[in-house]
């Protein structure tokens, strides 16, 4: 159901709207040791069907255990490299299936989403640093660096 570009494709968010980095490469390397340090994730899809919005569609996460602890040791890892907005917000975990669709891209994805088996979850192998190329409104994202989990190596 994913766009073809990064804005929209499939991901999870697990810090949402951080901003004005104090030092970029300080930031990468706290994020590269919590990816070292945390590991693989296991998603588990809630039960439902695709909640679809007028451009955009999700599908809801359960909110284990795991999932939380990794996201408090990423939030404390990265505290101190850049500011954290919504930081109060609830956090509610899903996978953004498409987002900012055109009317006719909204159209399609509801017609295909019922026919979709996204089966029970998945394992994460990777986290990415995401950041807005271009205004503040509009604009795009770019993978700034991309580290896999449990192991040495960043792509």
């Amino acid at each position: 159901i994913g766009l073809g570009d990064l804005t929209s494709e499939p991901h999870v968010s697990l810090i949402a709207s951080m901003h004005q980095p104090a030092d970029l490469e300080a930031l990468k390397i706290v994020v590269r040791q919590s990816a070292l340090a945390l590991g693989r994730l296991h998603f588990d899809f809630l039960p439902g069907d695709v909640t679809h919005r007028e451009t955009s569609g999700s599908l809801p996460v359960l909110s284990s255990p795991g999932l939380l602890a990794f996201r408090r040791h990423l939030i404390e890892a990265v505290r101190d490299y850049i500011q954290l907005s919504k930081s109060d917000k609830p956090f509610s975990p899903h996978v953004t299936l498409y987002q900012m669709a055109g009317t006719g891209e909204a159209e399609a994805a509801r017609r295909i989403a019922p026919s979709h088996d996204f089966g029970d979850g998945f394992e994460a192998h990777r986290i990415d640093l995401v950041g807005r190329v271009g205004p503040p409104r509009g604009g795009t994202r770019e993978v700034i660096a991309a580290f896999d989990l449990g192991s040495e190596g960043a792509l």
